[in-house]
């Protein structure tokens, strides 16, 4: 499935027109590079934004609003793709086409959520201070709730740890400490730098004509004075070098009142989507840790029955691979051990023909469940463009055939082992001789 991608002056327009939903999907993403200093305030703006609009200025008039596009229904969020940080609006609603009447839902709904971007409710020029506030506390909340899931705290510690002082360090979903110096004057600012300053794309998939959507893109998504012009941005360049990194393995360890001892193990690559062996890379975390049939699994949990769970996790926009397992905390040295030899194993070819063939079936089953969600379909076709490589998950079934044991070989040897780091119970004080 391709988008078709149109023009506008300030944004990027992609439609993907098919009839296998009675739905149309509606996303809008908002890209710029991750900042220490704006992070938080950027987190914040689309869930102070959803709350209302100059027309709808309260979450109940929003809901009703909503409610009269037959439940259609609006999400926002915060991510982080590579060095980005991405702010997202989603809007789900019925395609009129099914509906008696056939009452025109996309062009009230393209409507509704332009008012969201560009209406935000204000008091005395700023953003209401109350929502603010309200979302202020409600940030502080899902932050800590993440820090809460130690598998959670874990992953994020292990990153700040490889990239200290780099922008993929840095947490997307923002920073308890910088709240209490966020009032609406500086979010509203933040506001008017978002606007003005990102990169932002419009995709829209269901059963529509892509040149009638544009269309009425254009005609309601105008920004008058808010955006010159759509900024550009440089796409990401393959076969990029290693950053330099310390020059021995980290090995992190950190105590906490906790139950279950996570270890997370951290690699770097110069392997991103837009390089040659990105499919052979994605072959090799599959063959290591990303499925139940992967070598981790099998080892750590099955046969050695040292992990509650374990798995690992390849990101092509930055060239890294990290591997996490939950075990007992006096399992740590075999489980790392077990680990090492896991990677020491994929270097040396040791991958068998059904491990290989399991791979390409679960990938290939993965891929055909993104052509049935909408959501992912965009995200897919987000990702992609980032990158600057025009849909590299589609060449995944010709592909995946001509990826044997060399190439994942191959792929192993461009892996440096970066970080180990592991999260453990806080040890007892020693107790002082009678």
């Amino acid at each position: 499935m391709r988008f078709k991608h149109l023009e506008h002056p300030s944004m990027g327009l992609h439609v993907l027109a098919t009839d296998k939903f009675k739905t149309n999907t509606v996303v809008v993403t908002m890209r710029l590079p991750l900042e220490q200093g704006r992070v938080t305030r950027v987190a914040l703006l689309p869930y102070v934004l959803t709350r209302g609009t100059a027309t709808h200025p309260s979450v109940r008039s929003m809901n009703a609003a909503l409610d009269q596009l037959y439940g259609s229904f609006l999400t926002a969020d915060v991510h982080k793709l590579g060095d980005r940080q991405v702010v997202q609006f989603r809007l789900e609603l019925p395609n009129g086409k099914y509906i008696p009447g056939r009452p025109e839902l996309l062009r009230q709904g393209l409507a509704l959520l332009y008012e969201v971007l560009t209406r935000p409710v204000r008091e005395a020029g700023a953003l209401k201070a109350s929502f603010v506030e309200l979302e202020k506390d409600a940030l502080r909340k899902r932050v800590e709730g993440i820090f809460n899931n130690k598998a959670s705290y874990a992953r994020i510690r292990c990153v700040e740890a490889m990239f200290p002082g780099d922008a993929y360090g840095l947490f997307a979903g923002g920073r308890i400490e910088d709240l209490p110096a966020i009032d609406p004057a500086a979010l509203e600012a933040e506001y008017g730098r978002l606007l003005a300053e990102s990169t932002m794309d419009a995709f829209v998939v269901g059963d529509v004509d892509p040149d009638a959507v544009a269309e009425e893109l254009r005609r309601v998504f105008t920004f008058e004075g808010l955006r010159a012009g759509r900024p550009v941005e440089a796409p990401m360049a393959p076969g990029v070098p290693l950053p330099p990194v310390a020059p021995a393995v980290r090995r992190i360890t950190e105590a906490q009142d906790v139950n279950q001892g996570q270890l997370v193990v951290g690699l770097r690559t110069p392997v991103r989507l837009v390089d040659p062996g990105y499919h052979a890379m994605a072959v090799y975390n599959g063959v290591l840790g990303a499925f139940a049939h992967s070598k981790l699994f099998m080892t750590l949990r099955e046969q050695e029955s040292l992990a509650y769970a374990t798995g690992s996790r390849y990101d092509p926009h930055r060239g890294v691979l990290f591997i996490q397992a939950g075990i007992d905390v006096a399992n740590e040295p075999r489980a790392v051990a077990v680990v090492e030899a896991a990677l020491e194993a994929m270097r040396r070819g040791e991958v068998s023909e059904q491990e290989l063939a399991q791979t390409r079936a679960m990938m290939l089953h993965g891929h055909h469940e993104v052509e049935d969600s909408p959501g992912r379909l965009i995200m897919q076709a987000f990702e992609a463009l980032v990158a600057g490589r025009e849909h590299p998950h589609e060449a995944l079934a010709a592909v995946l055939p001509t990826i044997g044991v060399p190439e994942v070989a191959a792929a192993a040897e461009t892996l440096r082992l970066d970080t180990v780091y592991f999260l453990r119970d806080a040890q007892p004080a020693p107790t002082a001789a009678p």
